[in-house]
């Protein structure tokens, strides 16, 4: 399976997510297996792809969403805020960075591994 197949099919797995409606109940992960290690690696490895937008914001877009949220929430350094689905922390780490006391929550442990190391 190509790259651009594997886009297409995290899409559309996406799209699935999104439309089951209902609310999802405490500790549900959904259609995607989080708790599988493989599958943890292959996520993290979209979101660290610089290429694409598919998992997160490129470099660029991340920094001028950075700022905007570092004036908007009122952050300072010294200040408290946590990241819900931080993934590998792309948007926790440079805030923590600025001083930002960072709270980064996220179901796949491989992407919270990789946020600590950072």
């Amino acid at each position: 399976m190509d790259e651009r197949e594997r886009l297409v099919g995290l899409g559309k797995g996406l799209w699935r997510v999104y439309r089951r409606g209902g609310r999802p109940q405490v500790g549900e992960t959904g259609d995607f297996p989080w708790d599988d290690e493989a599958f943890g690696e292959r996520m993290l490895a979209l979101h660290l792809d610089e290429r694409h937008g598919a998992a997160s914001r490129t470099r660029v877009e991340r920094r001028l969403q950075i700022g905007w949220l570092y004036e908007r929430l009122g952050l300072a350094a010294g200040k408290v805020c946590a990241d819900l689905t931080c993934g590998p922390g792309l948007y926790a780490v440079p805030l923590a960075e600025r001083g930002v006391q960072m709270w980064g929550i996220d179901i796949s442990s491989v992407a919270v591994g990789y946020g600590r190391e950072l």
